[in-house]
């Protein structure tokens, strides 16, 4: 996947080169998060040239830095922590040996540090599968990975951290952090850990003191009352992640051997399910939004004594992110047929 990352915003150089860094590595196929994200999207990326401006990846490097101070805020010695990017440096620039040595350094150095005995930061898990193609019938390996920022084992306790709109802190909808986090889960009762809590540890990025003072209902929890809140998750049955690990690799894995770009959902295009409209010359508004012609002709023919010439107008949403989110938008036919279908039926 190559990202050409533009400036048209006139951001100074170093901001232009940290919106550049990028030293994420998925060691398997396929990361966590894209792994719960959509397959169209994926494929698009691999086969374009994805443009993306500085301006798009100011809050994700928001994201990148809290991370990085929550991490070294997790260790009991700043020395500790220095050695530890150097280890990490000397294997990204190709010196193995280099970095065992500090590595093996630092265990000497600080034998109490608890990090990587009792709390686990920013450790990378993988999951493998056998998969059998529906393309060549044979057998193949998928590994899936990724790298859970917090685990605490005596608390059995495993802590994201996100920056995110205060809009997610009265959002019922914490689906894609319930995903995320509980595959996650499903990693390290792999390898022997326990978990019993999920939590966020959500940093609101545009909080505001006076927003929550002169909020208009003061008895109202919509909006936090503090920068940063702390979200329990629900945690899945091992069976029930076992199940949607499942499910979401053998989609990835076979849209990728057909070769076929499968179709975004509502939920990947963030859109309201296409509808079908019941009209009558008597509203100004639908009388009747229903989700399949079936369902529409139904409600017609139990209420025709109130419908005058009664019509059914499709209603279809190109998605919120399609239009403003995705990097992939210029490449998707998907997303080109819903909006020639939306201009058409304004005419």
């Amino acid at each position: 996947m190559a990202i050409k990352i533009t400036n048209k915003f006139g951001a100074p150089e170093e901001l232009y080169k940290a919106a550049c860094f990028d030293d994420h590595v998925t060691k398997g196929d396929i990361s966590v998060t894209t792994l719960i994200g959509s397959p169209r999207v994926r494929m698009l990326k691999d086969a374009y040239e994805v443009e993306e401006d500085v301006n798009d990846h100011v809050f994700m490097m928001l994201g990148t830095a809290f991370h990085s101070l929550m991490e070294t805020a997790t260790y009991t010695n700043r020395d500790y922590e220095t050695m530890k990017f150097a280890h990490a440096a000397l294997k990204r620039m190709g010196h193995p040996e280099l970095a065992k040595q500090v590595g093996k350094a630092a265990k000497e150095s600080f034998p109490d540090e608890q990090v990587g005995k009792t709390i686990f930061s920013e450790r990378t898990l993988t999951l493998d599968f056998k998969l059998k193609s529906n393309v060549d019938g044979k057998e193949h390996n998928y590994r899936v990975s990724g790298t859970q920022d917090y685990y605490n084992r005596p608390e059995k306790l495993l802590r994201d951290y996100k920056v995110c709109n205060v809009k997610k802190y009265s959002d019922t909808d914490r689906l894609d952090w319930e995903r995320q986090q509980n595959i996650y889960a499903h990693m390290l009762r792999g390898i022997g850990e326990e978990v019993e809590k999920i939590e966020i540890l959500a940093m609101f990025r545009n909080w505001g003191k006076m927003n929550y003072i002169m909020r208009p209902n003061k008895k109202s929890d919509k909006y936090p009352n503090s920068v940063f809140k702390i979200i329990p998750l629900r945690v899945w049955s091992p069976e029930d992640c076992e199940e949607y690990l499942q499910e979401r690799v053998q989609l990835h894995f076979q849209s990728s051997q057909s070769k076929k770009l499968p179709l975004c959902t509502a939920a990947d295009r963030w859109a309201e399910p296409d509808r079908f409209a019941v009209m009558s010359d008597t509203r100004k508004n639908a009388a009747k939004l229903c989700y399949s012609k079936k369902a529409a002709d139904t409600y017609i023919n139990a209420n025709l004594a109130s419908l005058v010439n009664p019509t059914i107008e499709m209603r279809i949403d190109v998605g919120f992110k399609c239009k403003f989110y995705c990097s992939v938008s210029q490449f998707c036919e998907q997303k080109k047929r819903r909006e020639k279908f939306v201009e058409e039926s304004k005419k």
